[in-house]
């Protein structure tokens, strides 16, 4: 392969062969310089267009500012605003006193009758997770007009980041409710993987600006 050949290849496998030229190319190797050299060429427009890719993505959240909570939320302008309708949504938290941003999802079910929620299970293209709120206390519960819903809200773990990045490239992703007695399934919609595209995208974005003065 050619070193012009870097730009041509399909993104996640560019990264990686930037990463082995770069960490491990020997200097002292014919050519291994110009190799180098347009390695950090590529990585950087990539790097330039991912920041441009992420700032759109912000650009299109919508903003809630909580002065009693002196926080600002980032929510993708589908997320719902009425707690009677199933949801499967991220969000960003990001306080007024600084400090990184953070994940939150939401887990949600409605209908006509109570599941009592205890966990949740996903499974996207094949991959299976499962989301454990501890009990079905954990899990919140309301009801009117005759609807019912029970929702789980909560900051992001490392698991939780995994499954939503493959729900979010997925092709095809459902949720499980695990009730006490009765169990419930659905799929997740391409709007509600489109808007956990963009809030994953915008989350990364926010992040820059702290890893790079991390870095420095």
């Amino acid at each position: 392969m050619k070193k012009d050949d870097i730009r041509n290849l399909p993104e996640a496998q560019r990264d990686s062969v930037i990463m082995l030229v770069l960490q491990y190319g020997r200097d002292d190797t014919p050519g291994m310089a110009e190799w180098k050299a347009e390695g950090r060429r590529v990585r950087a427009a990539d790097q330039a267009r991912r920041a441009q890719a992420g700032q759109r993505a912000v650009a299109q959240l919508k903003k809630e500012h909580d002065e009693f909570q002196h926080v600002t939320w980032y929510k993708d302008r589908s997320y719902p605003e009425y707690a009677n309708s199933n949801a499967f949504q991220a969000y960003i938290g990001k306080s007024d006193q600084g400090g990184d941003p953070y994940l939150r999802m939401l887990l949600r079910y409605s209908g006509d009758n109570w599941l009592f929620v205890q966990t949740f299970e996903v499974l996207a293209d094949g991959q299976q997770f499962t989301v454990d709120p501890g009990g079905h206390f954990k899990v919140e519960r309301d009801n009117g007009e005759g609807d019912v819903w029970e929702w789980y809200d909560a900051n992001v773990t490392d698991d939780d980041m995994r499954m939503l990045r493959a729900v979010a490239s997925s092709n095809t992703a459902k949720l499980r409710y695990n009730g006490q007695q009765y169990r419930q399934d659905r799929n997740i919609t391409a709007t509600e993987k489109a808007a956990l595209r963009r809030v994953l995208a915008a989350y990364e974005a926010l992040q820059g600006p702290q890893q790079v003065a991390s870095a420095q």
